[in-house]
């Protein structure tokens, strides 16, 4: 699916349960074919969201980013398969898709910042603050472990969980919907919430892969921790997460590419219409 300035009809594609761990696969190969590429871009992506973070009243909107990074994310790994740097050129690529897309693209990011801070509050509602209250570090340890203890928090902790996955399920292939097919927002949530519906097998897998991974990971820093020492496994700890989180982000791409096949082109969308 090379992209283009032209809108594409795109088609839903049913996969094979296996394909969520062909899924995790290529994202690691692409990684390794482009580290400092895709290392520049998360670091990218991360500075955005710390940056939009630290603007007064806008701080608050830093989930609204999210959309955006992943979209990022995926044309960098578009175009690490035709052999091109993920940096600067995924940024290039988003700001010519065209101010109607543009628009489309701020409006979605919009939607899903104001969803996420909608989970938020709820959780907030549920555990009475719980969450908030376990991450002040002048907590004592008894306060701690009093806290952790507390059913209401693991209930508020539960129910983001499932309000963001409510959440992730319409915006996955949305942002490469409004960028690939000129998709309007509301079909795009719309599309990519049917698309991961009839893709659940896959997605399970794909899940599932990552939280293998992850286990791993968790067993290899232990170790690390036993041999040289909780404070020398910091060096360890922090290039696997960064590692671990580029590598999800540089297979967002694979899940769109199969879950959708590309059609002819159609005529470029009007920009009075969105």
């Amino acid at each position: 699916m090379a992209p283009g300035a032209a809108a594409r009809a795109l088609k839903l594609h049913v996969v094979a349960p296996r394909q969520g761990a062909v899924w995790v696969r290529r994202g690691f190969g692409v990684l390794v074919r482009q580290p400092f590429g895709f290392a520049g871009l998360f670091a990218a992506c991360l500075f955005g969201l710390m940056l939009v973070g630290l603007v007064p009243l806008l701080g608050s909107m830093a989930f609204a980013v999210l959309p955006l990074c992943a979209l990022l994310f995926m044309v960098g790994t578009r175009r690490t398969l035709d052999d091109l740097s993920p940096v600067p050129g995924a940024f290039v690529e988003v700001a010519r898709s065209g101010r109607p897309r543009l628009i489309v693209l701020a409006k979605l990011s919009l939607v899903c910042g104001l969803a996420i801070l909608g989970v938020l509050w709820i959780g907030n509602i549920v555990d009475g603050g719980a969450l908030e209250a376990l991450q002040q570090s002048t907590a004592s340890a008894e306060q701690m472990n009093a806290r952790l203890a507390d059913p209401a928090l693991r209930t508020g902790v539960f129910t983001r969980l499932v309000l963001l996955l409510l959440i992730a399920i319409p915006a996955w292939h949305a942002p490469a919907l409004v960028h690939w097919a000129g998709t309007s927002w509301p079909k795009a949530l719309v599309f990519s919430a049917v698309a991961c519906w009839r893709n659940k097998a896959a997605f399970a897998v794909y899940a599932v892969c990552w939280l293998a991974v992850w286990l791993v990971m968790a067993m290899i820093v232990s170790l690390c921790a036993t041999l040289i020492g909780p404070t020398r496994t910091v060096a360890i700890v922090v290039p696997l997460s960064l590692a671990f989180w580029t590598a999800v982000g540089a297979s967002l791409y694979f899940t769109f590419a199969d879950c959708f096949q590309t059609a002819p082109a159609l005529p470029e969308p009007d920009a009075e219409a969105i």
